[in-house]
């Protein structure tokens, strides 16, 4: 096998494994969002802690599930500057089935972002490969004109 096909082969294995990775991610996504329940939440404090000589922030959020129980619970991702203030509003998904594993959103398109990484970059491996495969098509076609 010559190398031109080696490469091809390559970048069509990378492109369906980023492809197929993103669509899979998007699906669970999808359906963990289904699955889960929507509800509004305020910030009751914001934790602080320093990680690599920077303070990071976390909101602790208060919000109350569809049978009336009230829980709090901390954001698992700490950001600098602080994403939420004491007194803001989130936007909370929680399962039903375990409410206390609940996540703050500020935009439900944020939750797909990883499936976006993945597809956009197997999209870009798509663009590359037909772009490598035309120049070599030309090359081979018009072998004159380089």
């Amino acid at each position: 096998m010559n190398i031109v096909l080696q490469v091809a082969l390559v970048f069509v294995l990378m492109t369906f494994s980023f492809l197929l990775t993103g669509f899979i991610l998007w699906l669970r996504t999808k359906r963990s969002i289904t699955r889960e329940h929507r509800t509004k939440g305020i910030v009751i404090k914001v934790k602080k802690i320093t990680f690599e000589n920077r303070d990071t922030f976390s909101p602790v959020i208060r919000f109350t599930t569809n049978d009336g129980r009230a829980l709090s619970f901390t954001h698992p991702i700490f950001s600098y500057p602080p994403e939420f203030k004491v007194g803001d509003q989130a936007d909370v998904l929680y399962d039903p089935q375990d409410p206390h594993k609940a996540r703050a959103v500020k935009n439900a398109s944020d939750l797909y972002l990883t499936a976006k990484l993945f597809g956009a970059a197997g999209t870009a491996l798509l663009a590359a490969g037909i772009l490598v495969g035309a120049v070599i098509g030309v090359m081979n076609y018009f072998p004159h004109l380089f």
